[in-house]
């Protein structure tokens, strides 16, 4: 800026005296050195006195040259600054390379992939909730190390636990529930989605194949069986640790005999294309009774396929425990038939009655606690609402109970609805097993005829099998050594090790090599074919539970030497098992 001023100073002292040349328009630095070192050499116009010349410490600017703009002269500069370098960072520090990070492995991105993916919303690849929480837990405690996949592709293992999934038809299930995953690139992220599908499916399929695809208390409110569902956690660390995937996926079906039977059965049936119906007209195929109460006659209904009938049973065979005991009792409902298994082995089997279709034997399991000998019937106040009747029978006792209502008892002898042996297992249906002095109903094929309770055919040899097991007081009894005490006083035997019972509904079986099915007598059947096609089927029908598995009673006529129920209860009083017949 001080440049210009000067030259425009020096071009207005020029204007007035004509012998001055023009003015060059730029001057090198030579020139102004020069001039700020040598005045002689100054033009006139330098040597004229005026306000706006140049103090002698502020030197002139070159003259500019008329050639160069005035404004793109240079500022004279000083000569320290002009050629002092601006300071910059220390020379080694910046030339100086950091030490560079290892870059990540393969199995490094792969991982982080896995741990991006589950911190995001699964869906699409996982549905259930509980298994988003339960794969988030088990990859944290590897690491977000992935089970099927590698950095370059999918594994063995993966292609063995697909093809094992994909079999799941010969297991009674449908592959349909199951979604494969897709094969759409091995980068790291297509690599982890397929990874969780599959485990998605590999969770449901072990769901399914352990605790079925229906809940049984939605096909009838007398079925109480709580289907063994599998851990999650423990599902995934099965097929992580296990170096046979198909086996490992293949444990979780049912372990019984029974269901390992069927699904042989099932197989041979897919292998030949079976779809064909039962015969409807051969004794044995798969017609529901429609009783009416008191009644054995039927009316048929349209028969469902062999298939379907094999995978409604073992649907069925899915909702009991896991474990049945070494030693057991089954009770099958539509068989008519009780068995008792020792080590694998059935040891004991006759024949039963069980209740008529509109007073159904409920489906559960239970643990068998002790042995009456010459049993007190104690009438439920149902029966004894439908048959009042029964109170001005000689062998009938009234009771009026703590709560103030009337009730009836008979006392034990050959007429006894129970017989002269019952088998107790105290359950919320007040059902038991016992003696019936109608021998004759155990002659028919069709034998549902009671109130709920299951009466056996020859109760002195199953009590006997019980007592063996659950070693009575350390006693071993003989069916002589009950039969001995017939028409004696009431007693109880306690098992001092209980005895698991198991009350089922399995109308298709294999004996012999053979499957056999038999009718379907509540229509339990046909309500699990429907809802494994997701459809329940809502029924208006009778619930067998009652309303207290004992209750304490007091007689209202003159007191009667009496022992009644299985012990003491509560205020001195004795335990009263109520009871259908």
């Amino acid at each position: 800026m001080r440049q210009v001023v000067t030259l425009g100073v020096i071009s207005a002292l020029s204007v007035g005296t004509a012998t001055l040349s023009p003015l060059p328009v730029h001057a090198t630095s030579d020139t102004a050195s020069q001039a700020s070192t040598n005045p002689a050499s100054t033009s006139p116009a330098a040597e004229t006195p005026s306000a706006a010349s140049p103090t002698v410490d502020e030197p002139v600017a070159a003259r500019p040259t008329v050639d160069e703009p005035v404004a793109e002269a240079p500022a004279p500069v000083s000569p320290a600054p002009a050629v002092e370098p601006v300071a910059t960072a220390p020379a080694t520090v910046a030339e100086e390379p950091m030490a560079a990070s290892p870059a990540p492995s393969a199995d490094q991105i792969l991982a982080e992939a896995m741990r991006v993916t589950l911190g995001g919303p699964l869906k699409g690849m996982v549905d259930d909730a509980k298994d988003v929480e339960a794969l988030r837990a088990f990859y944290a405690t590897r690491n977000n190390a992935p089970v099927f996949v590698r950095p370059d592709g999918t594994t063995e293992k993966m292609q063995a636990a697909i093809a094992r999934i994909k079999a799941a038809d010969q297991d009674g299930l449908n592959p349909g529930d199951y979604p494969m995953p897709a094969s759409d690139g091995n980068s790291p992220d297509m690599l982890v989605r397929a990874e969780l599908s599959l485990m998605a499916s590999a969770l449901k399929y072990a769901r399914h194949a352990q605790a079925g695809r229906t809940d049984p208390s939605r096909i009838s409110v007398n079925i109480a069986f709580t289907p063994p569902v599998p851990d999650s956690l423990k599902v995934l660390n099965t097929i992580s640790d296990t170096a046979d995937v198909a086996a490992a996926l293949d444990s979780f079906n049912p372990p019984h005999a029974g269901f390992k039977e069927l699904r042989t059965k099932l197989r041979e049936l897919r292998a030949k294309g079976a779809s064909a119906h039962l015969d409807r007209a051969k004794p044995g195929s798969a017609k529901p009774d429609r009783q009416k109460s008191g009644s054995q006659k039927t009316e048929r209904t349209e028969p469902g396929s062999v298939i379907e009938t094999v995978i409604a049973n073992m649907e069925r065979w899915r909702w009991l425990p896991r474990d049945l005991g070494e030693n057991h009792v089954i009770v099958n409902i539509p068989d008519y038939t009780l068995s008792v298994m020792r080590g694998g082995k059935r040891t004991f089997h006759t024949r039963i009655v069980v209740g008529k279709k509109d007073t159904p034997s409920p489906v559960f399991s239970d643990e068998i606690e002790s042995v009456q000998v010459n049993p007190t019937w104690h009438v439920p106040p149902a029966i004894l609402a439908r048959n009042p009747g029964l109170v001005s029978r000689g062998d009938f006792v009234v009771s009026r109970r703590a709560d103030g209502s009337v009730g009836a008892r008979q006392r034990p002898g050959p007429q006894n609805a129970l017989g002269q042996i019952k088998v107790n297992f105290p359950n919320p249906f007040l059902v038991y097993l016992h003696d019936t002095p109608d021998k004759h109903l155990f002659k028919l094929d069709k034998r549902a005829y009671s109130s709920g309770c299951m009466r056996v055919e020859n109760p002195d040899q199953f009590a006997a099998q019980v007592l063996s097991i659950g070693a009575a007081q350390g006693n071993n009894y003989t069916p002589a050594q009950l039969t001995g005490m017939y028409n004696k006083s009431e007693r109880v035997m306690s098992l001092t090790t209980r005895v698991p019972i198991h009350l089922v509904y399995i109308n298709a079986y294999v004996a012999d090599g053979q499957l056999v099915v038999k009718p379907d007598l509540y229509d339990y059947d046909a309500r699990v074919r429907s809802a494994l096609k997701g459809r329940y089927i809502v029924v208006q029908e009778r619930s067998q539970r009652g309303s207290s598995v004992s209750r304490a009673a007091r007689p209202v006529s003159p007191p009667q030497q009496y022992q009644m129920g299985q012990g003491p209860g509560s205020n001195g009083q004795r335990r009263v098992f109520f009871g259908l017949f």
